[in-house]
């Protein structure tokens, strides 16, 4: 896919994901002036995002668990399995879902799925017994 974007914002995205601007130019097909690049998002030396397995979403115990996962976990419904499904619900809230929906027809998967399965994953609400 071809994207046209600001070169900081490769540099920001090339820096999260662990690359150098060096690696990533590769990727750049054309220039227009300081201030807008043409990208070719399936180029070998675009950063992409490291695909989510499972080693990386191993559980964390519920007294190591970051403060905001705490919090969120206090908005729990009964059908909530973990703090990924309570994240899904507040965000269809604020417009979550038109996100998403624009996100597919620019032909760009938004990622939340695989985000919520991942935090589900990490920090998963107990049955209260």
């Amino acid at each position: 896919m071809i994207i046209q974007c600001k070169p900081i914002h490769l540099l920001h995205r090339a820096n999260h994901r662990g690359k150098t601007w060096e690696q990533v130019q590769g990727c750049i097909v054309a220039r227009d002036g300081d201030f807008s690049i043409t990208v070719d998002t399936d180029h070998p030396a675009y950063p992409k995002a490291k695909a989510c397995t499972d080693c990386d979403a191993s559980e964390v115990p519920c007294d190591e668990w970051p403060m905001w996962a705490r919090m969120l976990a206090k908005l729990a419904t009964e059908t909530d399995r973990g703090v990924g499904d309570i994240i899904e619900r507040m965000t269809k809230k604020v417009g979550g879902r038109q996100f998403k929906t624009w996100m597919k027809t620019i032909g760009i998967p938004c990622g939340c799925e695989m985000r919520q399965a991942k935090a589900n994953k990490r920090y998963p609400l107990k049955p209260s017994n």
